[in-house]
């Protein structure tokens, strides 16, 4: 392995590692946008382009080859894994309110769609298998964070906004 090391972005890197970085940059750019299009417009690529060289830079550093794996195929899970933390630590509502929201929202589909009625708490409470106390609470919790961001000035657009991210995330 060459043994002259560069430094890119306060990581230093072998040539070897380096070349791989160059090589794979357009990757970055390619996943970025794959992500843009299920994103809303006040996410910015850029950031997820910075997001995804960042775990690029990281999977160069750390790569092992004698894994057995090839080195693309980790740098693509570095990189979207990069991307979604940075999707994930801009987020508005914490992961537990957002898992309890998709869980009380597909339950609640579910069951209309199964008795041909809007659900009673109670079956929905029943259907989640909490009690209805804390049904209420775990809906509470939700739609005040919910709520809270809505409410909070933000664009009207934000509603559909959090729909698309919430679409990402759940990844």
């Amino acid at each position: 392995m060459n043994q002259r090391r560069q430094t890119l972005a306060g990581t230093t890197l072998t040539a070897d590692q380096s070349k791989l970085v160059q090589q794979m940059a357009p990757l970055v750019k390619r996943i970025a946008y794959h992500f843009m299009a299920r994103l809303p417009a006040s996410v910015q690529v850029e950031d997820l382009i910075q997001a995804g060289l960042m775990g690029l830079l990281d999977a160069a550093k750390n790569f092992d080859d004698t894994q057995g794996a090839q080195f693309e195929t980790y740098a693509i899970q570095r990189i979207r894994g990069s991307m979604l933390d940075e999707l994930r630590g801009a987020d508005w509502l914490p992961r537990n309110v957002r898992k309890n929201l998709r869980r009380i929202e597909a339950t609640m589909a579910s069951l209309e769609q199964r008795l041909g009625r809007a659900p009673k708490e109670q079956e929905l409470a029943d259907e989640l298998g909490v009690g209805l106390d804390q049904y209420q609470t775990m809906l509470l919790e939700s739609t005040e964070a919910r709520d809270g961001v809505l409410a909070s000035g933000m664009e009207s657009g934000v509603a559909r906004s959090y729909e698309r991210l919430d679409e990402v995330l759940s990844q």
